[in-house]
Formats: C-alpha cells, sequence, structure tokens
C-alpha cells in the first residue's frame, strides 16, 4: 500500500515537471510573435538591458525598426533580426545588446539574454501594432537657435519698413527714428533723413 502511494506520487510529480519544462520557441516563432505587436515585458533588472525593474513597452515594426518605451519613460530605437532562435535588437542607446531567446511556459513567454542566460523579462500582454504610438525621439531646438531665428527674422523685418518709410512716400519729409533697437552697425551708422523736393 504504502509502495503504491509512493509510486503514484513519483509519477504525478514527473507528470507536474514535464508539464512546466519550457519549449525554447524557434525563429519562425519568434518572428511571428514579435513582428508588428507592441509585447508589455515585466523586466527582471538583473538580466534587462534597462537596468531597472518595471514594464517595457517594445513595438517591433514588420519592416525591422524596434522601439522600448523603458519603465523611466525614455523611447528607445533601433533595428530588430531574427538569428537562427534567436532575436537581436541593435539599439541606437545601448549598442551590442546581446540576442534573446525566449522560452515559453504554458502561457507564459520568457524573454532570455543568450550571453549570461538570465530572464530579461516575463511577457505581460501583447497587443497588435504599435499600441503605444511609439515614434523616435526628435531632440528640440535649443533656445539658442531659437533666439538665434527670432532675432534674423526681426532684423529682416526692421530693413523692410526702414526702406518703405524712405521711399514710399516721396512727397513728404520722412524722418525716421530709432523706434525698434538695434544691433546692425549698418542701420545704426546711417542717417535715415529724407527732404522732399
Amino acid at each position: 500500500m504504502v509502495r503504491t502511494s509512493m509510486l503514484a506520487a513519483a509519477i504525478s510529480s514527473l507528470c507536474l515537471v514535464g508539464s512546466a519544462s519550457a519549449a525554447e520557441l524557434t525563429g519562425p516563432q519568434i518572428k511571428e510573435f514579435l513582428s508588428g505587436k507592441t509585447i508589455y515585458l515585466d523586466l527582471n533588472a538583473a538580466g534587462s538591458i534597462v537596468g531597472t525593474p518595471g514594464q517595457s513597452a517594445l513595438y517591433f515594426d514588420s519592416n525591422g525598426t524596434a522601439f522600448n518605451k523603458t519603465p523611466k519613460g525614455v523611447v528607445w530605437h533601433g533595428t530588430w533580426v531574427i538569428k537562427e532562435n534567436t532575436a537581436c535588437i541593435d539599439w541606437k542607446e545601448a549598442p551590442n545588446n546581446p540576442c534573446t531567446k525566449y522560452d515559453k511556459t504554458g502561457d507564459t513567454v520568457t524573454f532570455i539574454n543568450v550571453a549570461t542566460g538570465q530572464p530579461r523579462g516575463t511577457v505581460a500582454k501583447v497587443a497588435e501594432g504599435n499600441a503605444e504610438k511609439l515614434t523616435p525621439y526628435r531632440k528640440p531646438l535649443s533656445l539658442r537657435n531659437d533666439f538665434e531665428a527670432v532675432n534674423s527674422l526681426t532684423a529682416s523685418l526692421r530693413r523692410i519698413a526702414i526702406h518703405w518709410a524712405i521711399w514710399a512716400i516721396p512727397s513728404r519729409p520722412c524722418i525716421l527714428f530709432a523706434f525698434v533697437p538695434t544691433t546692425s552697425p549698418q542701420i545704426q551708422s546711417r542717417n535715415w533723413v529724407r527732404q522732399s523736393a
């Protein structure tokens, strides 16, 4: 009786181990899983390239571009390719990123760093398309560039106003005072007085 119950326990534990074993996804399976989808990944700080725990949203465009909204809200961008049974992403913000293999246990998919063997994270959710509307980060114009553009426009408008004031009214004396401050030495040095004939 004891022997039978021990045998039954051993068989049931073997069945549990067998059902819990991870299956490594193949290259075509990885491509189908990632391409054109947004993957929400619960990160493992130790194995993640980001280095912080939290959730990343990764969009894998079918054209080979990839975007990663990190837990801090910063958007990375790069390119992805399938190499054998791994996906390799070259992030512009973190070059030389090791490839990733994908282990599936039941409905759970785990991203694993090929170089270290550590899990990068576990898939929390998959959405079709670019669910987060991720785009490359564009550096805003600096204040210096904006200031120079405004100065240039102001100088051009000032020159137009001065020429109009001098030549547009020939029948009257036209005296133009410095109503707009200027930094142009040419304008400062001229005498803008014109007498009528």
